[in-house]
């Protein structure tokens, strides 16, 4: 989905203990990136892409972003 989260169904409680324990697995192995907006950047929609080289791994990230200047008073 755009917003690089992820939803998790389950109909059976059985199964709750190892939709759990797979989650905390994926959060002890989490990274996070950040981007700093360069000057001159115009205003909308960036697409952007995260991958990952030599190594085999799930990437869960957004599609883009939306920039909009900040508004000075």
């Amino acid at each position: 989905d755009s917003s690089g989260g992820r939803l998790i169904e389950t109909d059976i409680n059985v199964e709750l203990e190892n939709v759990f324990r797979n989650v905390l697995l994926e959060i002890e192995t989490r990274y996070l990136l950040t981007y700093r907006i360069p000057e001159g950047t115009k205003e909308g929609w960036h697409d952007i892409k995260v991958e990952l080289e030599g190594h085999k791994a799930a990437i869960h990230a957004r599609n883009g972003f939306y920039y909009q200047k900040e508004k000075r008073q």
